[in-house]
C-alpha cells in the first residue's frame, strides 16, 4: 500500500462524507416524518431540530439521559450508550498509542522489506526484539480499560433498567 493510494481513499471517502453531511443538513428540518417523528402531530412530546448547520450536535450534548430513555426507549438508548462506549474506548487507547507505540515502532531500526505507513506499525520491530514488550503492556492496558469502561456501562444499564 502506498502513501498515494491512502490519500486517493481518504480524498474520495471524505468528500462522499462531505456529500452526505450536506444532504443531511439540508433534509433533516425539512423532512421531519423521517428525522423527528415524535416532534409531530397534535401532541408533540419532543423539541422540533434547531435550524443551522450541525446545530443539532448542540442539541444532542444538551439532552439529559433521561429524556434521551424517553425518546429513544431502552433498545436505542442501549444503543447511543454503546456508541459512547465504543467512542470512550478509541479515545483513552488512542493517545498511549500515538504517544508510546508509534515512537516506538517508528524509532526501530528497518528492515528491508518495510516500506511508507509500515515503518510505525509492527512490521517494522524483529521478532525477538525488546521492543515487543510496549505492545504487549499496552495490550493489557487496552484490556483493563475496555473491562472499567464495561464495567461502568453495566451499572449505568442496572440503574437505568
Amino acid at each position: 500500500m502506498t502513501t498515494n493510494s491512502i490519500w486517493a481513499t481518504f480524498s474520495i471517502n471524505g468528500l462522499f462524507f462531505a456529500g452526505l453531511m450536506l444532504l443531511f443538513e439540508y433534509y433533516r428540518t425539512r423532512v421531519l416524518d423521517l428525522y423527528a417523528p415524535k416532534s409531530r402531530g397534535n401532541n408533540p412530546k419532543f423539541d422540533l431540530p434547531r435550524e443551522g448547520f450541525l446545530q443539532w450536535v448542540k442539541q444532542l450534548y444538551e439532552i439529559d439521559d433521561e429524556k434521551m430513555f424517553t425518546i429513544a426507549g431502552m433498545d436505542g438508548y442501549m444503543f447511543l450508550r454503546f456508541l459512547l462506549f465504543c467512542c470512550k474506548l478509541v479515545t483513552i487507547c488512542s493517545v498511549p498509542c500515538a504517544l508510546i507505540l508509534i515512537p516506538v515502532y517508528a524509532t526501530a531500526p528497518s528492515s528491508a522489506y518495510v516500506y511508507n505507513f509500515e515503518v510505525a506499525s509492527m512490521a517494522n520491530i524483529n521478532h525477538n526484539g525488546h521492543r515487543l514488550w510496549a505492545p504487549f503492556v499496552c495490550a493489557y492496558l487496552f484490556t483493563f480499560v475496555f473491562l472499567y469502561l464495561i464495567h461502568k456501562e453495566y451499572e449505568n444499564f442496572i440503574v437505568m433498567r
